[in-house]
């Protein structure tokens, strides 16, 4: 049951966690939480977030973000949202770690419009995406992206809707900073960022926001 997913070839970041029996597409699927026969009705979530925002700059450590990279990767976008979602909400209105996981929530918003053929809904949150992308600064790595290239690509995807998200995007490959080096696969890199990161606690009082 469910979607092909794309992604093939892809590396993981967090092999360790299972993908879901399939990629959920609104009117077309079980609701995965709300219908007994959802794919993670009733089960623990496999990559919760933290108890407290991340520093971006840990994003190795973070095993909720790279879960959604690798859910939309290979065409969960339903499923990278909720993953990111929670995440997303450990942050206080206009952080840079808040934005950057903002417009990826967005994008995963495009590939499920996209899924439902709602061409309108691919340019709604395509633009939405850009916005929160472009007010970041362009160059900078923050979880390991590059919000320039983010910006732009959700741009393309705001002047051609019709343009698969994998394609217009392509897949998320977060990267080390300058002066740092990768040296394993996806997961081991990631195993060893989050045994030696501390997360930074941000004691900003948080604040409710509007989808």
């Amino acid at each position: 049951m469910g979607e092909a997913v794309s992604g093939a070839g892809v590396p993981r970041y967090r092999a360790d966690l299972p993908f879901p029996d399939y990629a959920y597409v609104p009117g077309r699927h079980p609701h995965p939480q709300r219908d007994p026969r959802g794919h993670s009705h009733e089960r623990p979530d496999p990559a919760p977030p933290p108890a407290h925002p991340p520093d971006p700059s840990d994003w190795r450590g973070c095993a909720a973000f790279l879960y959604g990279v690798d859910l939309f990767n290979h065409g969960y976008y339903w499923e990278a949202h909720e993953a990111w979602e929670g995440l997303w909400r450990l942050y206080p209105a206009e952080d840079r770690g808040g934005l950057m996981v903002h417009g990826l929530i967005k994008l995963a918003a495009c590939g499920v419009k996209q899924c439902e053929g709602r061409r309108r809904g691919v340019l709604r949150h395509a633009t939405k995406a850009a916005a929160a992308f472009s007010g970041l600064p362009a160059s900078a790595r923050i979880f390991g992206l590059e919000p320039g290239a983010l910006a732009d690509a959700a741009k393309r995807l705001a002047d051609q809707p019709e343009q698969r998200v994998n394609a217009a995007v392509g897949p998320l490959e977060p990267r080390a900073f300058s002066g740092e080096m990768d040296t394993g696969s996806p997961l081991e890199n990631a195993q060893k960022q989050e045994a030696r990161a501390p997360f930074r606690f941000n004691r900003n009082e948080m604040r409710s926001r509007a989808r």
